[in-house]
């Protein structure tokens, strides 16, 4: 499977295109902020960061995620012949946006930052970054963030469905024991992808096992149970929620997170994809392709759903 009509669209579609031109001759390329049905029949591939809004059937023989999640497309896995994603430097740019906001609750940082706009004089003792971090799920982009802090000493544990073992993590505990893998947690990271079954996980249950913990979600917002992170906030086992994602986002004006004082809110910048990074995922795959090998890239879509 070759294809040669390739519908693109979202921030990132006419730089790639551009890329694209001289890497691809052999493919048509079309750029559309918004598809309509005439360019989704047109297609064969499609790229982009969410699934075409068009009335009518939609059906492509490949399809690329511009971005590392890929849940918008899963919900629509009957009408993919195969779908891929890009990675590229992400896990990297992962790994050093989670240090950045443990060293600057470390270094007291926002605090000072506060004191500046009161012209108040506060020297705050620095903490240690924390002995011991548990990163929820263990894929690629958990692997950056494992990475990025086993070089600052941090021991890091990751959790998985299966507690299969995996690489620049220091344990790996199967989801059915995570009490045990949250024991004497410092800080809790969530990577996970959005799913039926990662609905809500990071409920009470979770959050109720901690102590005095930093928690970061830089998976998906629809992971978190708010109700659950608002009590757990209140009752201190979490002290600090930075949040990069949400379930809508935008984060509604009136949601409650904004004005909490335990909580920062960054607007899903965690690990941005960038032109290279999708121009490489796109050109790597097609040559795969047509060598008529499955690429590493591609998303299992039952394993996914």
């Amino acid at each position: 499977m070759t294809p040669r009509r390739l519908l693109l669209s979202g921030r990132l579609g006419q730089p790639v295109a551009v890329a694209l031109a001289d890497l691809l001759p052999q493919v048509s390329v079309r750029v559309r902020e918004h598809p309509d049905s005439d360019d989704v029949g047109w297609a064969q591939a499609y790229t982009g960061f969410m699934w075409p809004q068009v009335p009518g059937p939609v059906a492509f023989e490949w399809v690329h995620a511009m971005g590392a999640g890929v849940d918008d497309f899963v919900d629509h896995s009957s009408q993919i012949g195969l779908l891929t994603r890009t990675i590229g430097g992400m896990p990297e740019r992962m790994g050093t946006f989670v240090l950045a906001l443990l060293l600057d609750h470390a270094h007291h940082l926002t605090a000072y930052a506060e004191a500046q706009r009161r012209r108040q004089w506060r020297p705050l003792g620095p903490a240690p970054l924390p002995s011991r971090a548990v990163v929820l799920g263990t894929g690629q982009i958990a692997s950056g963030i494992a990475r990025a802090l086993g070089l600052h000493g941090v021991h890091v544990t990751g959790v998985n469905r299966s507690g299969r073992l995996a690489s620049d993590f220091d344990t790996v505990y199967p989801w059915r024991d995570i009490d045990a893998a949250l024991d004497g947690c410092q800080v809790l990271i969530s990577a996970l992808p959005a799913s039926p079954a990662t609905k809500g996980i990071i409920s009470d249950t979770v959050l109720g096992s901690l102590r005095e913990t930093q928690f970061i979600n830089v998976g998906r917002g629809s992971t978190v149970d708010l109700s659950a992170l608002q009590s757990a906030l209140t009752r201190g086992s979490v002290v600090q929620a930075d949040l990069d994602v949400f379930e809508v986002e935008p984060l509604e004006a009136a949601s409650w997170l904004w004005a909490h004082p335990q909580v920062r809110i960054t607007p899903h910048v965690g690990a941005l994809s960038t032109v290279d990074d999708v121009v490489e995922a796109i050109a790597t795959t097609f040559a795969e392709l047509a060598r008529g090998v499955r690429p590493p890239l591609h998303v299992d879509l039952e394993g996914e759903g």
